[in-house]
């Protein structure tokens, strides 16, 4: 490198150097500090909240087995009427729809599609299924329905819906079986 080349470097390097460093005062003499300041105006035109439906769909799980029918247990079937006093409160929100699981030793739904407005197709609650109590298969069908539910729901609807899962049952699963829930 000539001594020419070195001493233009050098004058290169001391000019960056004195022009990143200033004790210039930006926000005045004496003055501490501040954060800047931004305003933002305009319009923003949103959805009205109270057009705007929130769906409420709401998943009854039963135990219609046998066991539960006992004296000890639910002999005067008080689930079912809980059942349908909750949907008589709850339908009046036109955004509410209700489903229903019952299971024995095997569960079932008993609204086709899942879901449902319509208060008659919950009114057959009354169902028995016999033989043990397979709440873990009932879980499974419940999962199910609200997963399927969820899939085939439009986007912006399914961002705006609550699932809700009530559950009526009583003791273990008969026979035992291990839940990974």
């Amino acid at each position: 490198m000539t001594p020419r080349t070195t001493i233009a470097i050098l004058a290169v390097t001391v000019t960056a150097a004195a022009a990143a460093c200033s004790d210039a005062r930006i926000y005045g003499q004496g003055e501490a500090y501040q954060p800047s300041r931004v305003t933002v105006s305009g319009r923003v035109c949103t959805d009205d909240p109270l057009a705007v439906g929130f769906p409420l769909k709401v998943l009854f799980v039963i135990d219609a087995s046998s066991a539960i029918n006992d004296s000890a247990n639910d002999a005067q079937a008080h689930r079912f009427r809980a059942v349908q006093d909750a949907v008589a409160k709850l339908a009046a929100r036109p955004e509410t729809s209700f489903g229903l699981v019952a299971f024995g030793a095997r569960a079932e739904s008993l609204v086709p599609d899942g879901f449902t407005r319509d208060a008659n197709a919950l009114s057959a609650t009354r169902t028995h299924i016999p033989g043990g109590r397979d709440l873990v298969g009932a879980l499974d069908l419940a999962s199910s329905i609200i997963v399927g539910d969820a899939l085939q729901a439009p986007r912006g609807e399914l961002l705006r819906t609550s699932y809700a899962l009530v559950l009526f049952a009583a003791g273990a699963t008969v026979p035992q079986r291990p839940c990974d829930c």
